[in-house]
């Protein structure tokens, strides 16, 4: 009866390991906002270029101007940029870029 237990706890685990074989450690949501396994956040051109524009101390109407874009459009960049950067403010996430040499001049 006790080799019984032992199989089925050796059969229990065995459906684990291979249930989680191609489990990745990095939540899906955080590979879809761009974020490395390390921390190191992935950029598209546009936020980091809005982001660089920021840096340089234009505001958000200026950028939109300089890239022919609405502002709407440059402030969804930037809330974009910001939350793979995971900083709570405008200061945070130029920090954060500057920190992770993100930043185009």
């Amino acid at each position: 009866m006790e080799r019984d237990i032992f199989d089925q706890n050796i059969s229990h685990w065995t459906n684990l390991s291979a249930l989680f074989a191609g489990f990745s450690m990095t939540p899906d949501t955080e590979k879809s906002r761009g974020v490395f396994a390390y921390g190191k956040p992935e950029l598209t051109t546009r936020e980091t270029e809005v982001l660089s524009l920021l840096a340089t101390g234009l505001q958000t109407g200026r950028i939109a101007e300089r890239l022919g874009l609405a502002e709407i459009t440059v402030a969804k960049h930037f809330r974009s940029a910001r939350q793979k950067l995971n900083a709570a403010t405008r200061e945070k996430s130029l920090i954060k870029a500057m920190r992770y040499e993100l930043l185009k001049f």
